[in-house]
């Protein structure tokens, strides 16, 4: 059973909101709010529990507003049920919810402002819906017998126009069974499908009850009775996906004070016994130091900080923001430029492709088929190293999986090996502690809690040997904690001219911190290891290169004539599509040292799992047994190892001074002086891709014809194929952000984008 209500605040000051919280905390799963008039509009969007509201009036005056907006509707919605909304749809005067199976809308109608022809077209714009409530500012008569609406002389113009629209959609007015005469003659009212009428309630609420100060003198109580059959073909009934705890945060603002900074480090030397117990004991066990270790700082800092809950906090007054803009620094500028950037998506919410289903179910399925694939290698039996069954890392080894079970046995390596990798120069406590101060301190962290700010207040401490320590026994052992495997996904919209559905999105990743910063100290190892030559084309993540390099480099060979036949390429989630298999194999004929190619498995295939986070919703865990993680420091430098084999043969017969091809990690362009040129290095592509269970995304891929005048696409002779399909021939294509026209930059509409 659905609890729908619905009043009219008449103002939405800050004690009135946390009434209506009140309200939806104890009797409703949706609460409609009306005429909140934009009250503090931007603070009340970011309120966990606010889906979304309708759009904010234009103004139709040349001058700068004057008093306060009119209207308005917020959506209230309980946290589990967050998951089941498949979409919603805003105007200025509604809201329209889609679940499986059951739409419903809530409307704001003023009296006078709104026109009827206005009025009409708001209605045809909401569609056919299951349920429509709200305050109309109209009146029905009642006819006690028939228990129908009838018209009259006194009925109202709005009134016959209500009438006529539910008998053409098949609605009926719902009543209050003990109110039956009250239900017409207030201003708020209740239209039911013909198809659930018998599955709907009313209860007429006084609002004089609840103490909620308004004109209105009810609230609108619906209750649906969901468990009937539901009204949309084919939609079977999904149940919604259980809240699961939020993280934990810690108040590191308090630690801008002295004094808590020294009381920080002093509780720091208490729990610096705790390692002090297990020294020398078990030094393998990757998992037991990192729990110590990551439970030590917790301690301390929910002992000396506090904790609190990131959607308990949201639900205050935002005081940070203010602070925040007082303060000179370039961190506090950052996390300003951060929290409006949060602000302005928040209203972006994910739909459903399809009507049966919802948002989380379609990002689950979606992400699945990327993620979880055949080409896991749990034993990792393809590193041999010398080792045997009796020597001390053996049993060590031994030890650590038989109280880890689900974590794959894994082969020990010698001293020389070791010292070969050069992984133990980059991991000492100096660096761990120049490291800490390069990273950005607004960097989201981990689900554990812990941020750069508080590891720096502890480098005067000795956490850095302890944790230089750790990952030491990483390195040493091949080995890294299973907690640095889980993940939290965020699937961030990649196109907002498109819906944004699950097809729609790319994941990120967010990552624990002690996990960041060992890559960030092992990537110079990782990036070098073995006999390794990047290809010229590449410039991603190369010193003294970046998209502009690519950009101006392409516009150039096209204003020289140089490169009268361009391919973009669009390879199809690039970095989440590359399979432990392929990428092995490359680093494996690259040389990279067998340590080396260890931690990569480790830190990149074993166990992992992820959850995703939809429309505030956490899903629950999910197997990720492909891709390079988006959000770890190594996976760009990984890819480009993965491709440079590609750009290599790509490029291999090309003159000096002539590329045949420009690369800024994964997106590429193929340059070629024939059409026949064209189609090898196309060919070239199609084959590397196949034998790295990659492909690619045709319909974004573009041949662009440069420096002649294309009358039509038939006037080209030839066209090219890709994986047996024709590429698109464009004339404009976006690369790496940029406009390109056949003339190279089309600065004229680069100049349109930007404006």
């Amino acid at each position: 059973m659905y609890h729908i209500g619905y009043v009219n605040a008449n103002s939405l000051p800050d004690g009135k909101f946390a009434q209506a919280v009140c309200l939806l905390e104890k009797s409703f799963d949706f609460l409609f709010i009306a005429e909140h008039w934009y009250q503090h509009h931007n603070a009340r969007l970011a309120h966990p529990l606010i889906f979304c509201s309708t759009t904010l009036p234009l103004s139709t005056n040349k001058t700068l507003p004057r008093g306060r907006k009119h209207g308005g509707i917020y959506l209230l919605v309980r946290p589990h049920l967050r998951s089941l909304i498949q979409s919603t749809t805003s105007s200025q005067y509604s809201i329209t919810v889609s679940l499986p199976g059951f739409r419903f809308t809530a409307v704001y109608y003023p009296p006078y402002s709104l026109s009827e022809q206005n009025l009409k077209h708001n209605l045809n714009l909401i569609g056919p819906v299951d349920l429509l409530l709200g305050d109309i500012n109209t009146k029905f008569p009642f006819n006690s017998a028939a228990r129908t609406n009838i018209s009259s002389s006194s009925t109202t113009t709005r009134s016959i126009l209500f009438q006529t629209w539910a008998v053409n959609c098949g609605m009926v007015h719902i009543s209050d069974n003990t109110q039956n005469t009250i239900s017409h003659q207030i201003p708020d009212h209740v239209f039911a499908s013909t198809q659930i009428q018998s599955d709907i309630t009313l209860h007429l609420v006084s609002t004089r009850l609840l103490a909620f100060q308004t004109d209105h003198r009810y609230l609108l109580h619906v209750q649906y009775h969901h468990n009937a059959p539901p009204t949309t073909p084919h939609c079977t009934p999904i149940a919604p996906i259980e809240s699961v705890p939020g993280p934990v945060r810690f108040h590191i603002q308090r630690l801008r004070k002295p004094k808590v900074v020294q009381k920080f480090q002093k509780n720091w030397a208490l729990m610096d016994s705790l390692f002090t117990r297990f020294k020398g004991s078990e030094a393998f066990d990757v998992d037991m130091l990192d729990g110590l270790l990551c439970s030590a700082v917790q301690g301390v800092a929910e002992t000396v900080l506090g904790i609190y809950h990131p959607e308990d906090a949201r639900k205050k007054e935002d005081q940070s923001a203010q602070r925040l803009a007082t303060q000179l620094d370039m961190p506090s500028s950052i996390q300003l430029v951060k929290r409006a950037q949060r602000t302005s998506a928040i209203g972006l919410k994910m739909v459903s492709a399809t009507s049966t289903s919802t948002p989380m179910a379609e990002s689950i399925d979606h992400y699945s088929t990327i993620f979880d694939t055949s080409d896991h290698n749990p034993n990792f039996q393809a590193i041999r190293t010398d080792h045997t069954p009796n020597s001390p890392s053996h049993s060590r080894n031994t030890y650590v999986s038989s109280i880890l079970p689900n974590i794959p046995s894994c082969p020990t390596f010698d001293e020389v090996t070791v010292l070969a990798s050069g992984l133990l120069d980059t991991v000492t406590t100096d660096k761990i502690k120049f490291q800490l101060g390069r990273m950005s301190s607004t960097s989201s962290c981990g689900s554990d809690g812990i941020t750069v700010i508080m590891l720096r207040h502890l480098l005067e401490t000795t956490f850095p040997q302890h944790l230089c320590q750790l990952y030491h026994a990483c390195l040493r052992s091949g080995q890294t904690p299973a907690r640095w495997n889980e993940a939290l996904v965020y699937p961030l919209c990649k196109d907002r001219k498109k819906p944004y559905t699950a097809t729609n999105s790319r994941p990120i990743s967010i990552l624990c911190l002690f996990r960041k910063l060992f890559e960030s100290l092992i990537l110079p190892v990782i990036s070098a290891s073995g006999h390794i030559t990047y290809s010229g084309i590449q410039a991603g993540l190369r010193s003294g290169y970046s998209t502009l390099t690519n950009v101006l480099t392409l516009h150039h060979l096209i204003e020289a004539d140089a490169a009268r036949h361009i391919v973009f390429l669009d390879f199809a989630s690039a970095f989440d599509r590359v399979g432990w298999t392929y990428l092995q194999q490359e680093l494996q004929e690259q040389g990279m040292n067998p340590l080396v190619l260890q931690l990569v498995y480790q830190l990149m295939y074993r166990d992992m799992s992820y959850s995703l986070i939809v429309n505030g919703c956490q899903s629950p865990k999910q197997p990720r047994t492909c891709g390079l993680l988006q959000g770890s420091p190594l996976s760009p430098i990984l890819f480009n190892r993965f491709i440079n084999s590609l750009l290599q043969s790509l490029n291999w017969n090309s003159q000096p001074t002539f590329p045949s091809g420009l690369f800024f990690a994964d997106d590429g362009v193929l340059i070629a002086p024939t059409i026949t040129k064209a189609q090898g290095l196309v060919n070239q592509a199609s084959s590397w891709a196949d034998k790295h269970g990659m492909s690619f995304n045709i319909p974004k891929c573009g041949y662009m014809v440069t420096n002649q005048p294309i009358r039509s696409e038939s006037y080209l002779p030839h066209t090219l194929t890709l994986a047996n399909q024709h590429i698109p021939f464009v004339t404009f294509y976006k690369y790496l952000g940029i406009m390109f026209q056949s003339k190279g930059i089309d600065f004229l509409e680069q100049g349109n984008l930007l404006s």
